[in-house]
């Protein structure tokens, strides 16, 4: 199915994304950090969640499928590079499980229908917008110029970070 989700703007250059259906991988950089800033950019148009060729340096993408791609809203292609599942931590609560698909975005997208599939909820409101999860943990959403975004925090140690172990991020 193919269709418009949002118009491009200038943080998002290109526009949101649907998936269509490459077998391009993006390989772990040499130089990983030991923590990654991520910043997402909370879209309710995006129907996968997504991140840059250059984001979550400390995972390598992987399953590329062959073929599949996502169509922006100004009619373009970008391919599908992979998947990428990574923990993350968050100002509030513990690490969460995110998985990303791999393309060429310059900003990381957080898509809300993902977080709904998941059986959270994402709530936008003028005296604050969050997301909260199935045991009512609440992260709060920043908002800025009229976007919300969510800020996250990727540890380079992948296997001492999933939900349930403690973090010591920065």
């Amino acid at each position: 199915k193919r269709m418009k989700i949002h118009e491009p703007c200038e943080c998002c250059s290109g526009g949101t994304l649907i998936e269509i259906g490459a077998d391009v991988v993006r390989w772990l950089s040499d130089e990983v950090p030991e923590w990654e800033e991520l910043e997402f950019l909370v879209d309710s148009g995006a129907s996968v969640t997504v991140v840059g060729n250059e984001s979550v340096k400390a995972v390598r993408a992987s399953d590329a499928k062959k073929g599949s791609q996502y169509k922006l809203a100004d009619g373009s292609y970008i391919p599908h590079k992979g998947s990428n599942i990574f923990a993350a931590v968050t100002d509030y609560g513990p690490p969460k499980q995110i998985t990303a698909s791999a393309t060429d975005v310059d900003t990381p997208l957080l898509s809300v229908a993902q977080i709904v599939r998941a059986r959270s909820t994402v709530v936008f409101r003028r005296d604050g917008s969050y997301v909260q999860d199935e045991n009512g943990e609440r992260i709060p959403l920043e908002q800025k110029g009229g976007l919300f975004t969510l800020k996250m925090w990727v540890p380079r140690e992948q296997t001492s970070h999933f939900p349930g172990q403690a973090s010591g991020r920065p």
